[in-house]
């Protein structure tokens, strides 16, 4: 709860997300074809564990936390050779795939609290997102509001919607396409 008044651009929620909405969020997953996923905003790592116990030994799996409390608890918490944990922003998330090697994400997961932005901000963000999962990836994104619902079907030609009461606050999951 502390990190949540400490850094209200980074925390979305009192709350740290629940294992429900976590398994809501990997069952839009294909992991047997997935090569590489990107999460932005990990926190407390619900998804990244999740992630993690079904992701393909193949894989590689980078997420960037910019909130550095939860980045080094992350950092102590999860070792595996399939991880990487970048301490940066969703905005150098881009310039760090290219400078690596990644060209496409085969899905993206975001907990950012876009709510907490202004619209160029939000726009800036899901064009990289739109442009890094290309043609065949996957973006999905939770959230606790509708209030980015039409940008998303704006950015994206197809969007699912998904949703879980249990969670606090409920969420809101989107699942979007190019």
């Amino acid at each position: 709860m502390y990190q949540f008044f400490k850094g209200a651009q980074t925390v979305g929620s009192f709350f740290p997300s629940t294992p429900i909405l976590a398994s809501k969020i990997v069952k839009h997953i294909d992991f047997s074809s997935a090569k590489l996923i990107v999460e932005v905003g990990p926190g407390t790592g619900v998804f990244t564990r999740k992630i993690l116990k079904k992701l393909s030994k193949n894989a590689v799996f980078i997420a960037f936390e910019l909130n550095e409390k939860f980045y080094n608890k992350l950092k102590i918490d999860i070792i595996d050779p399939r991880f990487v944990l970048i301490n940066g922003s969703a905005e150098d998330l881009q310039t760090y795939l290219v400078q690596n090697g990644y060209l496409e994400v085969d899905y993206l997961i975001s907990s950012i609290p876009l709510s907490n932005f202004k619209g160029k901000k939000i726009v800036t963000l899901l064009h990289s997102f739109r442009d890094l999962i290309g043609e065949k990836g996957t973006f999905i994104q939770f959230q606790y509001s509708f209030n980015q619902k039409r940008l998303f079907h704006k950015m994206f030609s197809k969007v699912l919607m998904d949703f879980t009461q249990f969670n606090i606050p409920p969420a809101f999951i989107y699942v979007c396409k190019n």
